[in-house]
């Protein structure tokens, strides 16, 4: 299924799954690292940073401070005498992002931090279309300062003039700095419905999509996983030693003509592969076993910036 975009911009939100409505990678808390990556909700990257009493966790949980959702991603961490943030990002598509160039937009987010914090967004781009492993000067880096109120508060920038060259892509980076409390004590902080839109003032929450399934659609772009155990019956092979293929239908067309696509708990075959066939909408998996064998598999494809 190819997507469909918006007629126009109005009150369009940049940001895929700011509501923290999909996790298809781990529902379950997951031990943060000190470097960007993806690990619990989809098209979020997250980190933290500075020293910190054990390690941070991050996971999607049941709470939001109004109607518009149900989710958010929670942070747990135990802080020491030393500075230390909670980080997440979006790569926003070059083809999306190109449509912000030259624009004024604002941010907003919902945060429920359970000591003082600082709100820190920081806008870049990359030196090379949708390569992000290099990235230019920030354009806009700007806090916010955050009461300790284990509730719900809403943080605004507004305003924002955004480079030219996001042309090429864009960077959004949500920190959650110089988090307090005392030291070695466990704190939670929860984040939620992220919008940017076109405007130059306050903006309320919306998702990308125009619904829910259209929101899973623009995450499925970038990752998709399969339906737990999917099987087939082997009826077609003869001999375990001859090689068969089964072609695999993604749910969404995929952001890159080669993405990584990888096998897992699989039974009823020595091994599900290789990865020959990959295109952005399907996939040929090979395979070998014996005739008339239930075949189980899971797999994932990955064509995340």
């Amino acid at each position: 299924m190819s997507l469909t975009p918006r007629a126009d911009n109005a009150g369009k939100n940049y940001l895929m799954n700011g509501a923290m409505d999909f996790t298809q990678r781990d529902t379950a808390a997951v031990n943060m690292s000190g470097t960007l990556n993806y690990q619990t909700v989809d098209r979020w990257r997250v980190a933290f940073t500075g020293a910190m009493t054990g390690t941070p966790t991050s996971q999607r949980i049941a709470s939001s401070p109004n109607t518009a959702s149900k989710y958010a991603l929670e942070f747990i961490s135990r802080r020491n005498a030393s500075v230390s943030s909670l980080n997440m990002q979006q790569r926003v598509e070059a083809s999306n992002a190109r449509e912000l160039a030259g624009s004024t937009v604002s941010l907003s987010v919902y945060v429920k931090p359970e000591t003082a914090t600082t709100v820190r967004l920081i806008l870049e781009t990359p030196t090379v279309e949708d390569d992000f492993s290099s990235l230019s000067a920030a354009f806009y880096d700007q806090t916010r300062t955050v009461t300790a109120d284990s509730s719900w508060q809403k943080v605004q920038f507004n305003g924002i003039s955004v480079s030219s060259a996001t042309n090429l892509g864009l960077s959004v980076k949500v920190q959650m700095e110089s988090v307090s409390g005392t030291d070695g004590s466990t704190t939670s902080h929860s984040i939620t419905q992220v919008a940017m839109m076109q405007k130059g003032k306050e903006v309320d929450f919306a998702r990308a999509g125009r619904n829910i399934t259209e929101e899973l659609q623009f995450c499925q772009r970038y990752y998709e996983r399969s339906q737990a155990g999917e099987f087939f019956y082997n009826l077609a092979q003869a001999s375990g030693s001859q090689v068969q293929r089964l072609a695999i239908e993604f749910a969404v067309e995929k952001r890159t003509n080669i993405p990584t696509i990888t096998y897992a708990k699989i039974s009823g075959v020595a091994n599900i592969g290789p990865t020959a066939g990959v295109s952005t909408r399907a996939v040929l998996a090979s395979f070998t076993g014996a005739a008339g064998t239930v075949i189980n598999f899971d797999w994932t494809v990955d064509a995340e910036l």
